[in-house]
């Protein structure tokens, strides 16, 4: 007889065996290598090692051997559980070839295991196998008439495609219905016929392939046809390990019902699965099932228990209690000395025990917390009992032990309940095959079977799961990678009408909180959220993240009650994303398109808090995972995009770190920043940059800093520069008012608010900001004083009075940035130089010359002194011919004025009037004198008296030239000039009889008249000026000021000006020699001289 076709098994077959050669080498390497490892002698060749030992490998020797080989994003252990079942499946078929879409997953599984372990050539030879089969069976994958598409409006709402639970319709569930125990069935007082009807429980509960393994294996066991005589059970709280032991309970006691259900109805696919099970354990239908059954759970066992058998025999062991439930007294008996004492029966015993009460199933539930609570000699003996009934068990021919423990330390109870654990799984070792009976997509599966009817419509199903896949396909840069292949559109039609991003968000993140219970306790979480929705009639595709309906309490206090075990107050976190007046409903309101989707913001908030438990290996969820979880086909992500933007700054608790969102039970600094930034007062931030620009001016006397009337600037003859106040800004736009020209104007004609008209109104240089600078600097001083309230502690929360580790260092980094964004903004700001004008000499009517410094650093005033000179507002070198023409223009031509004019009179003239040039100082003028007069350009006599011009000098060179305040000097008219030269050449012209000692004389006589005014008192020859700098001031403008006002002034004067920096330094216990090494390099990279002792 020809047996029938399997493609699907084959290739999953091949694709195993080529998984088992690679993985063999892999495994002994990092066995050998791994620091500190012993392994069994049962692996120390490669042919020792099979599939089904994969998993317990690298869960022993995870850390020392496996865990730095792979990526710690992606889970490899899962993947080889999984493959492990696939295996299992393969080597115990059913009547029929395995499912096309199983087998195309797990061949995805296995390629991906290799691609993690390096083994690219097996990688493509697995995924040629894949695309084979997938090619192959093309034609009749799915011989159901394509889909049509169908417009994202017309797709039909999850409620009225696949319908809930009546009880979860209804909200009369309770969270005890959902807590699986296996005492309580055992003794026929399930809460729920859920747990307590044996078909009602199957035909509720999915049969995973790990669990379909279970049952088939302890059938084999039974009915004497092989199968593992003892079985561990071990996965997390939660996962499923109870409702696989009530499984085992039910296939037992009930495999009679289960037989004749129905082969139609309601329970025709339990039926079908159920045949399936019994023809892959080679059971014999016809032969009824006849098994013993102990159920023994750790948690209602103690050693002080006073129940007994018939006959007055204590049942306060474990062995005690076995015996009599599989065999009553007569079982008891076999083992009654042990059991009355206390001590561990031997094999022999439990051998003569098995023996006697023939096919048995022995449960153990909870079996570390029993042994957690004893001590000394009892634990003891429940160890050699634990190891004695194992290596009876596995003697047998029908019988099989089935044990259940906890993963990891969190779950066992502590250290001491670690302890045990490792004893017992050291036990177990020796005899076992690990089953785990749930991976998470399976655990989901249960969930929704449990909590939805078994009557779906499956086309409307289809239409909706393949507009996801297009939405995914078509945006494929806005999702995570992955989600538009066919896999995952096969999880999406397995898990509805759940999203499967509510799983794995669940999976990855909340299932490693201690406490959370990855089957019961996601149960009453979507229950609480589906009774909701549906009530609400909600029109959504897909129960999503952004679907969590965090305003019901009841759904609030599941997922804040285990987040409160990491630390933290998460109530406040909820009223922020979805309640009442929340900020994410005031964030909706401001936007109607974020309402027409269903409130965009709170559906974001939402999909982030389902990625904020504090469980995942990396904290928060991508940009990309958030669309993944809000947005549905027909929408795009622009729009949730935008809210995620405003929420960034205005929710207290949201926090984006290296681009992933979380939240926070502290809050946010960033937005108690921002908060803390709107409280603050015109007055508070102009007073930080009057005081920030006096800083970094410094004590110069030539500049006034934003003065708040007229009469705090100086009228003086010197030229001052004038900083106006922020408030005085000049226009960025073209219809905003010009208030920086209206406050200038103000100043330049007035020295005191009473109307005074100042005197020196050519002296006067204006500073300005520009409109739009302001604006950016008063937002960025605001940052600055928040972030500096929050260092200084100066806040109203009391939570932030301290700050500590990452948020000290996140106020120490934004502060920083904070104070140097300012600083830069300040200098760009303040850039624009106004320089007074004046068109009409008749008229007091001022404009102004504006230019744009580009002052970029702290040299503030050098940068804008540079520019108005550059503009020629500031004239530091003038023509005698150009002063002439001006003179002529201002001076000659008046009344009062036309032979000659007082130096002092002149420079106070200028100094007066806006019209006449602006000279940077009186040296100006003195030099442009002494240049004219030797040209002829005017005349200049040290003083005039009655009509005299005394020293009278015209077409000459002379010496030193000064125009002192109070000089009596007089500037001639040239026209005048030339008169007084042929007068006075008239007056002395030579006698060619006057001997030559006469004419000697006279030129030595006229020689000293050169000297225009006689020369100052002798002063020092040597003028050292020092100032001591504060290194936490910008000093760089009091450097220059050095240079341009007192530098400058000894150069005019003939001196020979050198600028030296010293810096020096004391300290008494001495500088360390790193210190002394660095300040020296650095000094000859200046070319500084060094010297220390």
């Amino acid at each position: 007889m020809n047996s029938p076709k399997r493609p699907n098994q084959d290739a999953l077959y091949q694709a195993l065996n080529i998984y088992r050669d690679a993985m063999r080498p892999f495994i002994l390497r990092n066995l050998k290598t791994g620091q500190g490892l012993s392994p069994e002698e049962r692996f120390q060749n490669e042919a020792d090692i099979d599939i089904g030992d994969f998993p317990h490998l690298f869960r022993r020797y995870w850390h020392n051997a496996f865990e730095r080989r792979f990526d710690p994003d992606r889970d490899v252990r899962s993947a080889v559980g999984i493959v492990t079942e696939a295996r299992n499946q393969v080597s115990h078929p059913g009547t029929e070839d395995i499912d096309l879409s199983y087998a195309l997953s797990r061949l995805h599984d296995i390629a991906d295991v290799l691609g993690q372990i390096n083994a690219p050539d097996q990688k493509r030879e697995v995924e040629a196998i894949r695309d084979t089969l997938l090619t192959r069976a093309a034609p009749t994958v799915d011989p159901k008439p394509k889909l049509p598409r169908r417009k994202a409006s017309d797709l039909k709402s999850w409620r009225d495609v696949i319908r809930p639970n009546t009880d979860v319709i209804e909200g009369t569930f309770r969270k005890s219905e959902f807590a699986a125990d296996l005492q309580e069935v055992f003794e026929g007082k399930a809460k729920t016929p859920e747990y307590g009807e044996t078909e009602i429980f199957f035909n509720q509960t999915y049969i995973t392939p790990g669990l379909r393994e279970l049952l088939v294996n302890t059938l084999r066991r039974l009915g004497g046809k092989g199968g593992n005589p003892v079985i561990q059970l071990k996965t997390g709280f939660g996962g499923g390990k109870t409702h696989s032991l009530i499984a085992l309970y039910h296939l037992v006691t009930g495999i009679n019902i289960l037989r004749e259900l129905p082969a139609d109805g309601p329970y025709a696919r339990l039926r079908k699965e159920i045949e399936d099970i019994l023809a892959e354990a080679e059971w014999d239908t016809d032969t009824p099932l006849n098994t013993n059954i102990s159920v023994l759970v750790g948690t209602y066992l103690s050693t002080t228990d006073a129940d007994e058998t018939k006959q007055g025999d204590p049942l306060n062991t474990l062995w005690g209690m076995m015996a009599d439930q599989l065999g009553g007294q007569d079982g008891y008996n076999l083992i009654r000395k042990a059991a009355r004492e206390g001590t561990a029966p031997g094999g022999n015993q439990l051998d003569a025990l098995f023996e006697y009460v023939g096919p048995s199933v022995i449960l153990i539930d909870e079996l570390v917390a029993y042994v957690r609570n004893v001590q000394g000699v009892t634990r003891e003996s429940i160890y050699t009992f634990f190891q004695a009934v194992t290596e009876s068990v596995k003697r047998s021919e029908n019988v099989t032990l089935i044990a259940t423990l906890p993963e990891g330390q969190t779950h066992a109870g502590g250290e001491g309940g670690l302890s045990v654990l490792e004893a017992l799984e050291s036990i177990l070792e020796r005899v076992d095959a690990v089953s785990i009976p749930l991976e998470m997509d399976n655990a989901y599966e249960v969930v929704r079977r449990r909590l939805f009817g078994s009557v779906i419509d499956e086309t409307e199903r289809d239409l909706t799961c393949e507009a996801f896949r297009r939405m995914y396909q078509n945006s494929r840069n806005e999702y995570p990678e992955g989600v538009n292949d066919q896999r995952y559109l096969q999880r999406m039609k397995d898990c509805y009408p759940i999203h499967p991003e509510v799983f794995d968000r669940l999976s990855q993140d909340w299932a490693v909180i201690p406490g959370f219970q990855r089957t019961r306790g996601v149960l009453r979480m979507m229950a609480t959220c589906i009774s909701r929705l549906y009530q609400e009639q909600d029109p959504s595709l897909l129960i999503m993240p952004a679907n969590l309906t965090l305003d019901d309490p009841a759904l609030a206090d599941e997922f804040t009650r285990l987040l409160a075990r990491s630390g933290g107050h998460w109530d406040p976190i909820v009223q922020e994303i979805d309640s009442h007046g929340s900020r994410t409903e005031q964030i909706d309101r401001s936007s109607q398109s974020f309402i027409e989707i269903g409130n965009a913001a709170r559906r974001t908030a939402r999909t982030i808090f389902l990625g904020s438990a504090t469980g995942g290996a990396v904290k928060g969820i991508t940009n990309r995972q958030i669309h993944l979880g809000v947005v549905e086909p027909g929408q795009g992500v622009a729009v949730y995009n935008d809210a995620l933007s405003r929420m960034s700054g205005n929710l207290y608790f949201l926090y984006n770190l290296d681009d992933r969102y979380y939240f926070h039970t502290q809050e946010n600094l960033n937005k108690v920043a921002i908060d803390r930034a709107a409280e603050y007062t015109d007055t508070d931030i102009y007073a930080e940059i009057v005081s920030r620009l006096e800083r970094a001016i410094g004590r110069d006397p030539s500049v006034q800093v934003c003065p708040i009337s007229p009469s705090t600037v100086k009228d003086s003859e010197t030229i001052q520069y004038v900083i106006l106040h922020p408030q005085a800004s000049l226009p960025s736009r073209e219809k905003e008012t010009d208030i920086a020209s209206d406050t200038a104007r103000h100043i330049l004609t007035y020295s005191a608010e009473d109307d005074r008209q100042r005197t020196f109104r050519n002296t006067l240089l204006f500073i300005a900001p520009r409109r739009d600078a302001i604006r950016d600097l008063i937002n960025l001083v605001k940052k600055y004083l928040a972030w500096n309230s929050i260092m200084n502690g100066d806040v109203l929360n009391s939570a932030l009075t301290t700050l500590q580790g990452a948020r000290l260092d996140q106020t120490t980094e934004n502060l920083e940035s904070a104070e140097d964004a300012v600083t830069t903004a300040i200098f760009k700001a303040y850039r624009w130089t106004l320089a007074p004008t004046q068109a009409d000499p008749q008229k007091n009517t001022y404009d102004f010359s504006i230019a744009d410094a580009k002052v970029d650093d702290r040299r503030i005033i050098s940068r804008l002194r540079d520019k108005f000179v550059e503009d020629d507002a500031i004239i530091t070198k003038i023509a005698p011919e150009i002063f002439s023409t001006q003179l002529q223009q201002y001076i000659w031509s008046s009344d009062t004025y036309q032979e000659h004019i007082g130096l002092d009179t002149l420079w106070e003239l200028m100094a007066q009037n806006v019209y006449m040039p602006r000279l940077r100082d009186r040296s100006v003028l003195a030099t442009c004198i002494r240049e004219g007069i030797t040209a002829g350009t005017f005349g200049y006599a040290s003083a005039y008296e009655g009509n005299d011009y005394r020293n009278f000098r015209f077409e000459e060179q002379i010496g030193g030239l000064r125009v002192a305040e109070g000089s009596t000097a007089v500037l001639i008219n040239p026209e005048m000039a030339k008169l007084i030269k042929e007068e006075k050449e008239k007056e002395h012209k030579p006698d060619p009889s006057e001997s030559a000692s006469t004419t000697k004389k006279q030129a030595t006589d006229d020689s000293t008249d050169i000297v225009v005014e006689p020369p100052p008192s002798q002063g020092p020859t040597h003028v050292v000026v020092t100032k001591a700098l504060q290194l936490e001031l910008p000093f760089m403008d009091e450097i220059e000021t050095l240079q341009d006002e007192i530098a400058r002034t000894l150069q005019a004067d003939g001196g020979n000006v050198k600028i030296e920096i010293t810096v020096t330094a004391n300290k008494s216990d001495g500088f360390s020699e790193n210190t002394t090494r660095a300040v020296k390099q650095n000094s000859e990279h200046l070319n500084a001289e060094f010297e220390s002792n």
